[in-house]
């Protein structure tokens, strides 16, 4: 995640990430809106992506743009079902058109949570209901990080970042099926990060 700008001497804000281009994916949730500012307000370019399966994402997205275009800011949002790949790298696609590169990704892409699924037996999981989270949580940052890995390798520059969750450590079988999805992030970046960063320049972490 990008540093406090310094103060220059004249008291104003010295921005840290100029000339940088940043996608939030789930960039429509609260902890997305958050990052989206603190890139934008340390002078990065900032796309905020939802996924537009239900009405108010994408109404919550042009919203967060909005703010960020009356403050002055570079920002845009994008569109992607995060279960199909496509539909990312077209997002990913229309970034790098507009800016020319896409320089850090933050994934905050997940299956939207409710007390039912928080409260449910993780032992009478269909299926579907199982692999639910898996398919959002995991799937759709593993596309992310297929979209923007060839224009970071290219630029052998990238910063990207997921999310887990710090169940993934300790076991709780509560949300059971969200558990599953966050730690396969977490197992995707100890199985990946070094191969990034070796072979394209590519950090990858994830916080929890």
């Amino acid at each position: 995640m990008p540093q406090s700008s310094p103060a220059t001497h004249d008291g104003t804000l010295k921005t840290t990430l100029a000339d940088h281009v940043a996608i939030i994916g789930g960039g429509n949730g609260g902890m997305g809106e958050a990052t989206a500012w603190r890139f934008a307000r340390e002078g990065a370019k900032v796309a905020v992506h939802f996924s537009g399966l239900t009405g108010a994402s994408g109404r919550r997205a042009e919203g967060i743009v909005d703010n960020l275009h009356k403050s002055g800011f570079e920002a845009i949002s994008v569109k992607a079902d995060v279960r199909s790949f496509p539909e990312v790298e077209r997002a990913v696609g229309r970034v790098v058109s507009k800016w020319g590169k896409v320089s850090s990704l933050v994934s905050f892409v997940g299956l939207p949570s409710s007390f039912e699924r928080w409260q449910e037996d993780p032992l009478e999981l269909s299926e579907q209901d199982l692999l639910s989270a898996v398919k959002v949580d995991f799937v759709g940052s593993y596309h992310f990080i297929r979209a923007v890995r060839k224009h970071m390798k290219k630029a052998r520059y990238g910063k990207i970042v997921l999310v887990s969750s710090s169940p993934t450590i300790y076991g709780d079988d509560a949300g059971y099926r969200y558990v599953l999805g966050k730690d396969l992030n977490r197992i995707t970046v100890k199985s990946l990060a070094a191969r990034l960063i070796r072979e394209d320049g590519v950090y990858l972490n994830a916080i929890a």
